[in-house]
């Protein structure tokens, strides 16, 4: 009867244990996005200003034209290639640099090429 009693409040504990450790992943802040998150020789894009919010990228290697199905609403890009991108309709991003649209700037809904 000891046994299964030491038993009956072992797994109670564990349980215990387990909720509230899953409730401190749950309540833990999100990092933030920034644009060091963007992998070197690479397309990067962002949701929302300041290279925060949804996040999505594509290799150098994937020349040709991208629509951002998943990330219709762009306010951020960085360009980590050594190619000129094309945002269609708006602007040519040089190698190596970054843009965050100004506030009241429509986001980026156009392809994205290189």
């Amino acid at each position: 009867m000891h046994v299964a009693a030491v038993r009956t409040i072992f797994v109670s504990a564990l349980a215990a244990l387990t909720l509230l450790a899953c409730a401190l992943f749950v309540a833990a802040p999100k990092a933030s996005a920034s644009i060091s998150e963007c992998p070197e020789n690479s397309v990067c894009v962002w949701a929302a200003r300041n290279y925060e919010g949804k996040f999505a990228h594509w290799a150098a290697s994937e020349k040709g034209c991208h629509k951002h199905e998943n990330n219709k609403e762009i306010r951020s890009i960085a360009n980590w290639t050594g190619h000129k991108v094309e945002v269609v309709e708006r602007f040519i991003l040089e190698p190596y640099i970054g843009v965050s649209l100004n506030p009241g700037e429509g986001p980026i809904t156009t392809a994205i090429c290189w």
